[in-house]
């Protein structure tokens, strides 16, 4: 399993996902429909991303040795998909 370090900024925009999502009245599995369904020309086929990864990116997931929950990092094409499906611009999402 690759781990990768959390930052601050992928922190920010997970709460900001978060926070829109919620805004809109939708579930994790919403918004994977969402993302998977969403064509343009930089994911022609959607994008794909689990619930379950939604919710760790959202929330992390509890250690198992006692330190803070792990959450993964937001790359570079989940910040363009999310964008698109919020109909907003990728810049909006970062702090």
């Amino acid at each position: 399993m690759i781990r990768t370090r959390d930052t601050k900024i992928s922190q920010r925009v997970a709460r900001t996902v978060r926070g829109m999502r919620k805004d809109r009245h939708w579930t994790v599995v919403d918004l994977s429909e969402k993302l998977h369904d969403h064509r343009c020309y930089l994911h022609p086929e959607g994008y794909d991303m689990s619930p379950a990864v939604i919710g760790v990116l959202e929330n992390g997931v509890p250690s198992q040795h006692g330190y803070g929950p792990r959450k993964r990092s937001v790359t570079v094409d989940d910040l363009i998909a999310l964008a698109h499906v919020f109909d907003i611009e990728p810049w909006e999402l970062l702090p």
